[in-house]
């Protein structure tokens, strides 16, 4: 007898088949698929009993195997969502009556197979040790973690007063600079002023050159002499 959860269980594969495969109610009928009133009832839960041809036109519509329709409704197969390859949306068939089922086993088998499970199990003590290693290990690594950033927060501030250090020795060097391109400049410049305005000395020589070659030779060496006698206190004692 078919229920109200076996009408669900089609309706829901049914849709979620189409909307996969990018179908319309319409598309689907198509495809060789039942009537968009009789697809519409299906998804919405308010259609009747499928009767044999809808079901093989189901399996049509949408390339199931044969029957395949017929199983979902008696609740022996089902469609999901699944992904394909390369991680585009596609059905997935489950058809559990061709599934492989688990062997049949006695209590004793059971009891023995649990009994080998629990074998197998790592023992509280172990575990229990095994995390407070793990949580000792945890432990360092945090308190590395805080240690390196401390270190980071220290090297940053020492980052910070090498850039204003180097800041300032750039801007003493800028500004030193142009102070003494400046004070090279008035010096060179007063020299030239200096020297521009000093008084020569009487010129005795070109005087005597204006007379005429003898008397300025002439001239000359009487005022060499005479500088060269006033120059020269001389060594003799008056007796």
């Amino acid at each position: 007898m078919t229920t109200s959860d076996d009408l669900a269980r089609l309706g829901r594969a049914v849709r979620t088949m189409r909307l996969i495969l990018g179908l319309t109610q319409d598309g689907l009928t198509s495809r060789g698929g039942p009537s968009d009133v009789t697809i519409r009832g299906l998804e919405n839960g308010s259609g009747k009993r499928p009767n044999g041809d809808t079901l093989r036109k189901l399996d049509a519509g949408f390339g199931w195997p044969a029957g395949f329709a017929s199983k979902i409704l008696r609740g022996e197969a089902d469609v999901v969502e699944d992904l394909d390859e390369e991680g585009r949306l596609s059905p997935s068939l489950l058809d559990y009556e061709a599934a492989p089922r688990w062997p049949e086993q006695t209590p004793e088998q059971l009891e023995q197979a649990y009994a080998n499970w629990r074998a197998r199990e790592t023992p509280v003590e172990d575990l229990a040790h095994e995390i407070a290693v793990r949580d000792s290990m945890l432990a360092r690594k945090e308190e590395e973690l805080r240690s390196l950033e401390r270190e980071f927060a220290v090297a940053q501030v020492r980052l910070a007063d090498m850039a204003r250090l180097v800041a300032e020795l750039r801007n003493d060097v800028e500004t030193g600079r142009g102070r003494s391109s400046e004070r090279r400049g008035e010096e060179v410049e007063g020299r030239n002023l200096n020297t521009a305005h000093i008084p020569l000395p009487p010129d005795a020589y070109g005087l005597a050159a204006s007379r005429g070659p003898s008397e300025g030779k002439t001239m000359k060496r009487d005022m060499d002499a005479a500088g060269e006698e006033s120059q020269d206190p001389g060594t003799d004692e008056p007796a």
